[in-house]
């Protein structure tokens, strides 16, 4: 299994283009997000079988728990300056807030911790997350 361990906003559409062009079945979280939210907690979480890369989502913060659940996997981290990832993402999330209860609200609490962007929060998250 392949894992793309980026932030979004590094490349991990690309990535997952890239890995489909190279004969891969490869997803993006947004495709399958509340999938894999909805049984993070779930002692049964599998991926499908037939599936080679999963980019982004919940194992981006998790890898090690990826790493146990599938053991001699790769991982692929998709990185860009930190300045211009803090602009991005701040363009990114102040398009659109969603509202309570919605799946992209869900996801952003479950990934970041808030449902809107603060500069020092991803800046700490990007420092803790290329350590």
């Amino acid at each position: 299994m392949i894992f793309g361990i980026g932030l979004g906003r590094t490349g991990t559409r690309s990535l997952t283009k890239a890995l489909r062009l190279m004969g891969l079945n490869a997803v993006h979280w947004d495709n399958v997000g509340a999938h894999v939210l909805d049984r993070w907690f779930d002692s049964e979480l599998t991926l499908p079988s037939d599936l080679d890369a999963f980019i982004e989502g919940p194992f981006v913060r998790w890898w090690r728990a990826a790493d146990r659940l599938y053991p001699n996997s790769l991982f692929i981290l998709t990185t860009r300056d930190k300045s211009e990832w803090l602009d991005s993402v701040e363009r990114w999330m102040g398009r659109w807030n969603p509202p309570i209860g919605d799946e992209w609200f869900n996801r952003r609490l479950f990934y970041w911790g808030t449902r809107r962007f603060h500069r020092e929060l991803f800046s700490a998250a990007w420092d803790e997350h290329h350590e």
